[in-house]
This record gives C-alpha cells, structure tokens and sequence, in this order.
C-alpha cells in the first residue's frame, strides 16, 4: 500500500499445477497455497460451503475445491482426493509421481466458472512443503479500482526485478475479452443492419 494508494491488500501463495483424483476421475487444476488468515484482504469468495478457510491449518493437509471441480470429481466436503504433483521422485527404478493424499474442508463458488472448475487451495506451508518450494513464489494484489490494474501493474514492474512476472487480471483473461470484443461489435454491426433496413 505504500508503493501505491490504490492497493488494498498483499498476499502470498505459493502456485503450482497438479492432477487431482477420486475414485475414477482425474482432473487437472491449479493449486494455490494461501494463507487462510489474509486471504480475505485479497479474495471474494461468493458462498462457501461446508466450512471455513480457516480450516486449512498447516500440517493437516486438507483442501478447499472449486463448486465445479467438486461435482466433476463427485466428491464433497470431508471425502479425500490424491493431489499427484508434476514433478516426481527419482529412485532406482525411475520416475515416479509424488502422490499425497487431502481431506475437503470446503467447496467455494467464485461465480466464474474457469475458476470453479479448475482452483483448489491448501495451505501454504502444506503447498511449500508438497511442491518442495522454499516460500512463497507470488503475491497478490486487490485494487480500489479493477479498471486500474494494468496501471498499477506497470508501477509495480519498476519495483520488482526484471526476472519477476507482474500480470493483471486484463492480461491472464485476454482470450475471453477478445472475445466480448468481437461480439460487442458483431451486435453493433447487426442492429445497424436492421435499423438501416
């Protein structure tokens, strides 16, 4: 908030990518490790089912999971589902994936769906310590004001080392507003049609 006014709230995570399985079923998502105190200063869940984010306590592996990702793996809260990490143990007898298994504290809907179908959150020490980080690999920043986020990203790019990646909501959801933008103008270019005719 020093750096800029605007910035609301500052949270780390840790991020990775994993496979998910029950039963069955295997599902790809993103995994955050949050810290389930300040969590809040920088997300707006809109209903939380079955608990708390406070549930996640570090040490008892348990996991929050997206209302859609929940039913396309058809588990809810308290059943157990095996996080499978990317990169996997090298022993004697080759590769192989490092499997751990999580509790469901919680089903949250965020209200869009690319995020409630693929996010899972755990805690962030248990993130750390199941991607073998040594801490935080991002933060998070909540703004005042959404429209203003390319350009506090830009002031926050001058602060940050040139290795460090600052993206905004506008840069990882390109795709969809591309395509709103080709829509808005498709509409426009009909009803003028239908005007002129």
């Amino acid at each position: 908030t020093k750096l800029d006014p605007r910035i609301q709230g500052i949270a780390p995570y840790v991020q990775g990518q994993s496979m998910l399985s029950h039963g069955d079923s295997l599902h790809p998502a993103l995994v955050r490790g949050i810290d389930p105190l300040i969590e809040g200063e920088v997300s707006d869940f809109k209903k939380v089912i079955g608990g708390r984010l406070t549930d996640l306590e570090a040490g008892q592996f348990r996991v929050v999971l997206g209302l859609e990702l929940a039913r396309a793996l058809n588990v809810s809260v308290g059943d157990k589902i095996t996080v499978i990490a990317p990169a996997g143990q090298i022993t004697p007898a080759g590769v192989i994936p490092r499997l751990k298994a999580f509790t469901i504290a919680a089903v949250v809907e965020t209200g869009h769906f690319e995020y409630d179908s693929g996010l899972v959150l755990m805690n962030i020490e248990d993130a750390a310590r199941f991607y073998r980080t040594p801490g935080p690999t991002g933060l998070r920043v909540k703004l005042s004001k959404m429209d203003e986020a390319p350009s506090v990203a830009r002031v926050l790019e001058s602060f940050v080392p040139q290795d460090v990646w600052v993206r905004d909501w506008s840069v990882q959801n390109r795709t969809w507003f591309a395509a709103v933008k080709t829509e808005k103008r498709m509409m426009f270019i009909i009803l003028t049609l239908i005007i002129a005719v």
